[in-house]
């Protein structure tokens, strides 16, 4: 099957990428893109990487939808000017604002990660601050850190089992706000200090719907309990939509 990255058996699970770093993930390479596919694997999914222009492979073979961290989503996308964002990639933007759309009519679950998760906001009708100071990545390899507070009452926590201030990885410097939130979107969780800027993001609707900005995929640097994004999204993505629990 064109796409399968994956023997394992379980739910298919479209992960989006540039074209560029699918050719660099099938030639061995692309590091960052693996640690996605890795944790669906370990969860039990299939991955299926879709690029630009392989949207029929996630149509055809997914039932379920991850839209990993990567570059700058275009403001194009939501109505403004540039002013901050930096590397941009309008054909990744495309293909996943309308995978967003098609997850929503056939009712797949959806998780989004850093930029996946600023993304769900852009295709629910919502926004984004260009830049912030104080969330990018160290030098090299090494994650930035602050803490977020997960909200009280919310499906992701009681997914994750997270109260009170937790401590994550950072590795952005665009942002939802609460302000820029979009309609059919909650805020599940907010920087500590008290700021709008939003950490997660889940669907008003009864579908399974999670956005987080922090890296779990990145296992060593985020509180175990994150895991369970992707065990419940695999989980969901093999359930009749009747039968899910958040």
């Amino acid at each position: 099957m064109t796409g399968l990255i994956s023997a394992t058996v379980g739910p298919a699970i479209a992960v989006t990428c540039s074209l560029r770093a699918r050719q660099r993930f099938c030639a061995g390479g692309a590091r960052e893109l693996r640690r996605y596919t890795e944790c669906l694997e370990r969860a039990g999914a299939r991955p299926v990487l879709v690029a630009p222009g392989q949207e029929a492979t996630a149509l055809s073979y997914c039932h379920g939808l991850l839209l990993p961290g990567g570059v700058d989503i275009h403001p194009a996308a939501y109505g403004e000017p540039l002013a901050g964002a930096e590397a941009t990639d309008e054909a990744l933007d495309a293909l996943e604002l309308a995978l967003v759309r098609e997850a929503r009519e056939r009712r797949w679950p959806v998780l989004g990660i850093c930029r996946g998760m600023q993304l769900l906001n852009v295709a629910f009708g919502g926004s984004l601050e260009q830049h912030v100071e104080g969330h990018r990545r160290g030098e090299g390899a090494t994650s930035a850190r602050h803490t977020i507070e997960v909200g009280a009452g919310s499906s992701l926590e009681r997914l994750l089992g997270l109260r009170g201030a937790i401590s994550v990885n950072s590795r952005h410097h665009q942002v939802v706000t609460l302000e820029r939130l979009a309609p059919g979107l909650r805020c599940a969780a907010r920087s500590a200090t008290g700021s709008p800027i939003v950490e997660a993001v889940e669907g008003l609707d009864d579908g399974w719907l999670f956005g987080v900005q922090c890296h779990p995929e990145r296992a060593d640097e985020v509180p175990g309990e994150f895991s369970r994004l992707f065990q419940a999204l695999v989980r969901a993505a093999g359930t009749p939509v009747a039968n899910r629990l958040g």
